[in-house]
């Protein structure tokens, strides 16, 4: 959902600096980049890691979903080019779609909702639903199991790398249209495609659909 479907990890990144100055820190944006498609628990042990002694957590996390809550809550995030017409594209082909997002299931169902694109999804997995975020492969297992799909028939959009990492551990079939983040040329799969925009991928669709 964030970077992909919604523009919301460049507000993250804008409230995270915010709230290191608040606690006189200099931001470190390496390490706020590395966090991108993880976890809460994941974000913190690499952001101790990377402040050390002199990184308060809580106070920081606080003053960081406090500064994130309000910006949303006055501006929706914006949808991502080409989201609309990809979920379009789908919707009409009949294909399912599920959500498996790091967020937690409330925001992002506020996220989805406010942005409506809620309707073009069958079901949200939050990432306080599964007891390991990604890049392990649990969150898109569950929602794997959610649709009763095979990993195999199932195509995963990601524009992390922790995400990538995590559909590619499922089994899934994975495209990432990278956003802040240029891709992590570690990452090389045979089974990783990597997408311009959100574009590319409804090319690809319409190339299987075409097939038919």
């Amino acid at each position: 959902m964030d970077g992909l479907l919604l523009d919301t990890e460049r507000i993250h990144l804008q409230c995270f600096s915010d709230s290191c100055r608040m606690h006189d820190l200099v931001p470190d944006i390496q390490a706020i980049h590395a966090c991108i498609g993880t976890t809460w628990q994941r974000t913190r042990e690499i952001l101790e890691d990377a402040y050390g002694g002199a990184f308060r957590w809580d106070s920081v996390r606080a003053e960081w979903q406090k500064l994130y809550h309000q910006r949303v809550k006055e501006s929706p995030a914006p949808v991502k080019t080409g989201a609309l017409g990809l979920l379009l594209m789908l919707s009409d082909l009949c294909i399912p779609c599920i959500v498996i997002t790091s967020s937690s299931h409330a925001d992002a169902i506020s996220h989805l909702s406010r942005a409506n694109l809620a309707e073009y999804f069958v079901d949200v997995v939050g990432g306080d639903q599964v007891k390991t975020g990604k890049p392990h492969p649990e969150p898109y297992l569950e929602g794997l199991r959610r649709l009763k799909a095979n990993a195999t028939n199932c195509w995963a959009l990601e524009d992390s790398k922790n995400g990538v990492l995590s559909a590619l551990a499922a089994g899934l079939q994975v495209f990432q249209v990278p956003d802040i983040v240029p891709p992590d040329e570690r990452v090389e799969e045979t089974n990783y495609t990597l997408c311009k925009s959100l574009y590319d991928v409804m090319d690809l669709v319409q190339g299987i659909d075409d097939e038919r």
